[in-house]
């Protein structure tokens, strides 16, 4: 019985760290940025690639779009997305950082390294 009983508990412990090392290695998920109309969040997607999602429903001619920097300053990517419908709007790499910018406004979010 007493066996019984640490064999069960030895199988729980090492369960759980199994369960720790896993959610430990995995990548962040997502991360929502937003700034004066426009708003965007990231998702990964695989091999250190997050995928880039945007929207900006505001009607004055501006639009959404990203920018990255990997180290050498900011430079916008993909698409920009100019209604309120959320687009696939750009890719970036981990280990970059991302902000989200209102296109001939100027203002931008904060950033955030994936």
């Amino acid at each position: 019985m007493r066996a019984q009983k640490w064999l069960l508990r030895s199988s729980v412990v090492a369960a759980s760290a199994a369960v720790a090392l896993v959610a430990g290695s995995l990548p962040a998920s997502a991360a929502t940025l937003s700034t004066t109309g426009a708003s965007g969040r990231t998702k990964y997607f695989e091999n250190g690639t997050y995928l880039l999602y945007a929207h900006d429903p505001l009607t004055d001619g501006h639009c959404a779009r990203w920018q990255v920097n990997t180290g050498s300053g900011w430079s916008y990517t993909g698409d920009s997305a100019c209604s309120s419908t959320e687009i696939l709007a750009g890719i970036a790499q981990s280990g970059s950082s991302v902000r989200i910018c209102r296109t001939g406004v100027g203002n931008c979010s904060g950033s955030v390294k994936l």
